[in-house]
């Protein structure tokens, strides 16, 4: 038999990486499975699961994270350092979500929060030192427009 002879069959595979849905390998679904699918979707061989402490660590270590402040009061986070493709699904799905300045202010100064501090009074003297800081700031800003 010469290899004129013999049928070749060719699969087609597609690399995949995504997180572990409800059991999937016998993860937790707190983790990540890698593998290959063919070209109708289904898993070919073997899926690898990769424990999310692993594959988390590397991407983090990758990213920047910086917090970030919008003209109109929203903080945010903003990821540098990734696929940018990546960094707007994420911020599309959700994933990046924002939090208005005041709210985390009030979340801050709980009494229950502060409770558990050892100088509450001198942290919220520091927290008002900054936001008065932050308001004079603000203001030359505004005089700037007002002219």
């Amino acid at each position: 038999m010469t290899n004129d002879d013999r049928t070749r069959t060719t699969v087609e595979l597609q690399p995949y990486f995504e997180s572990a849905a409800d059991g999937a390998c016998g993860l937790d679904g707190s983790g990540y499975v890698a593998g290959f699918r063919c070209t109708q979707g289904e898993p070919w061989s073997a899926s690898i699961p990769l424990d999310a402490a692993s594959v988390e660590g590397v991407v983090l270590a990758r990213a920047s994270l910086a917090i970030a402040l919008e003209g109109d009061g929203h903080l945010y986070i903003e990821p540098t350092g990734l696929d940018e493709a990546a960094i707007d699904a994420a911020i599309k799905a959700g994933y990046l979500p924002t939090v208005e300045l005041h709210s985390l202010v009030r979340a801050t100064v709980l009494p229950d929060n502060l409770r558990m501090e050892d100088h509450p009074q001198a942290i919220l003297a520091c927290l008002r030192q900054q936001l008065m800081t932050a308001l004079a700031h603000i203001d030359a800003a505004a005089a700037t427009f007002a002219k």
